[in-house]
């Protein structure tokens, strides 16, 4: 996950003379860099997922608004309370928009880093050790990573609900004026992470850690070789 593995990413020194940080424009030639645009970052997600719709309306006024408001609401508008179904199309919706949802989640974190970052002395820099530019890079990229990989999380025959006539489209595309609430913005995120450790090369450790004794303790009790049926 993009912001959990952050920390391995990128070497070297800070920035020279303290000149503004810029942050590549694209995965295919990192070496070019310009400065990072979260519009122009949320633009680039729509074309690559193939035209799915319109992004929504900015989630926050300013950097400074509260992200872990939990007494924010989806935008249920969109639900016929009168269908029996609603209530399990509505939570399938929300899961599937959240999914969609985080590239432009992701860019406003990218933003608030780079500025974090650009507000650092030489001091700072010097103590931490990294070069930001190569660091933000590589978050970048993983960000892309993970968008990709969270498009094909909505698939419309999970749901248990009837979604009409074109279910592809329904759970790919946010409808105009949705917003997503922070609380399902960080469930995405804890979703990547619990995929890194139960299936990356980067969880292994803590898949022994966890599953190890689980699954020592099933093969005392339950061993392959006593088994009656074929390996």
């Amino acid at each position: 996950q993009a912001v959990a593995e952050s920390s391995r990413a990128g070497s070297g020194t800070g920035r020279a003379g303290g000149a503004p940080l810029r942050l590549a424009a694209g995965m295919a030639n990192p070496s070019a860099c310009k400065p990072f645009n979260a519009q122009a970052y949320q633009q680039q997600q729509q074309q690559l997922c193939g035209g799915c719709g319109p992004p929504p309306p900015p989630r926050r006024k300013d950097c400074c608004s509260d992200d872990d408001d939990d007494s924010e609401d989806d935008d249920s508008s969109y639900i016929n309370d009168d269908d029996p179904e609603a209530g399990e199309r509505r939570h399938f919706l929300d899961v599937c928009w959240s999914f969609m949802d985080y590239p432009k989640d992701v860019a406003h974190d990218l933003t608030r880093l780079q500025e974090t970052i650009n507000g650092m002395d030489d001091a700072d820099l010097s103590l931490w050790n990294v070069n930001p530019e190569t660091w933000l890079n590589e978050i970048q990229w993983r960000a892309e990573a993970n968008t990709q990989f969270l498009r094909l999380l909505p698939v419309p025959e999970v749901s248990g609900a009837e979604l009409g006539p074109d279910p592809e489209r329904m759970v790919r595309e946010i409808p105009e004026g949705y917003r997503v609430a922070s609380r399902n913005s960080s469930k995405v995120k804890s979703t990547l992470q619990q995929f890194v450790r139960d299936w990356a090369q980067e969880g292994e450790a803590e898949r022994i850690a966890n599953y190890g004794p689980l699954i020592k303790a099933l093969h005392q009790h339950l061993s392959p070789s006593k088994s009656p049926f074929p390996k």
